[in-house]
């Protein structure tokens, strides 16, 4: 019995299917979902809605382990997976997505790519991908080779999509001025990454690198100062899955391991005063640092499938480390004065998070057609801040 076995995911895509929805986001992939939107901010910030709820309420997962990015923080804030090299992903809601946090009541968003091989492959390959858009002249490609044996496997993968402005439709204007083209919606976003798996007779054991680089413009009221976001993430995931035999309970072992180091900086054109604006109105105006977020954190998970008699289900233990410092006059930890009783709040430097949890997912058949799934979680949250 396996983890997803008994954690049915209310819905998947794979496939022919994934294939035809696939887009520059993962939100824009699975906008078509039953239950499932997206928030929209440009073409290169969007983040999956479930049901009306997002950001905290729904996590976004690479390979079962956190993205350890900010996206939930703030709509123009994008997730760092191209969704080019994915080749499933799963939407949890209700007792099952309780594996994945307690905050995640909304759902869980679990993108699964080809990062680490979950099998051998007896002659080297590969397969190469690409596509045109004429609306903002954006180039997409991406390729993937694999190479190994009956007990290693080796993969290879890089990613890169170059897009200009998109094309405006007729009568658009800005500011009462008419316009063809989306001002500030271009990006540039690259990937590459490589992984090798141990196989044996029950089960594998992998690791896997990657890295991802994104920079786009946020479109909009930003797009007169040309505010653009350069975005970089590096990634390393650990995985395991065996079976057991010899146990009258116990039937398989799942752990899970994810480490991600997220950057990104905010920077845009200075805001100048009309005075100087008249002065020096010939002068090329310099850009400058908004805002940088700075996330750092490690996620782990053991999961062990069990079956006694009809009932079947997951025991499993969870944790999560967290780090994120966000610098700049204009982040939410900036600090500020409230306007109503004038008082002064800190500026925060930064803050560290740990949750430690155990969880328990049992499935029971009453009938051919009937069956009953539910969860308990118990979770413990520690949060710290540092002020000055």
């Amino acid at each position: 019995t396996k983890t997803t076995e008994v954690t049915q995911a209310w819905s998947v895509l794979s496939g022919d299917e994934l294939e035809k929805s696939k887009a520059a986001t993962i939100g824009k992939t699975l906008s078509n979902q039953p239950g499932v939107s997206q928030s929209f901010f440009g073409p290169s910030a969007n983040r999956p809605m479930i049901r009306g709820l997002d950001k905290f309420r729904v996590r976004m997962l690479q390979n079962g382990t956190d993205t350890f990015d900010v996206s939930a923080q703030s709509e123009d804030h994008a997730v760092p997976v191209d969704p080019l090299l994915i080749k499933r992903v799963e939407i949890l809601r209700g007792s099952s997505a309780l594996l994945y946090g307690g905050s995640a009541i909304g759902g869980v968003v679990n993108m699964i790519d080809r990062s680490i091989p979950t099998k051998s492959y007896l002659s080297p390959g590969g397969s190469f991908r690409s596509s045109y858009s004429s609306a903002n002249d954006g180039w997409n490609y991406g390729a993937i080779g694999y190479a190994g044996s009956d007990t290693l496997t080796f993969q290879i993968n890089g990613s890169k999509r170059d897009f200009k402005d998109y094309d405006a439709p007729s009568g658009f204007k800005i500011d009462g001025n008419a316009s063809d083209k989306i001002l500030n919606s271009k990006g540039d976003t690259s990937s590459y990454g490589f992984g090798g798996a141990h196989f044996w007779d029950k089960g594998y054991a992998g690791i896997s690198y990657s890295q991802y680089e994104n920079t786009y413009g946020v479109p909009g009221g930003h797009a007169a100062s040309e505010t653009r976001l350069e975005m970089e993430i590096d990634r390393i995931e650990a995985r395991s899955e065996f079976e057991i035999t010899d146990s009258d309970w116990l039937r398989g072992v799942e752990l899970n391991f994810g480490y991600g180091d997220y950057k990104h900086v905010e920077i845009g054109k200075a805001h100048a005063h009309e005075e100087e604006h008249e002065e020096e109105e010939h002068e090329e105006e310099e850009f400058e640092e908004h805002a940088k977020y700075l996330r750092e954190g490690m996620e782990a998970r053991v999961a062990l499938s069990h079956e006694i008699g009809s009932l079947k289900g997951v025991l499993g233990f969870h944790a999560l480390f967290d780090e994120l410092s966000i610098g700049g006059d204009e982040s939410i930890f900036a600090g500020d004065t409230n306007s109503s009783n004038d008082i002064t709040y800190d500026k925060i430097n930064n803050e560290e998070a740990q949750k430690l949890a155990i969880f328990l997912i049992e499935e029971f058949e009453l009938s051919e057609s009937t069956l009953v799934n539910a969860g308990i979680r118990w979770e413990g949250f520690d949060r710290e801040l540092a002020a000055f």
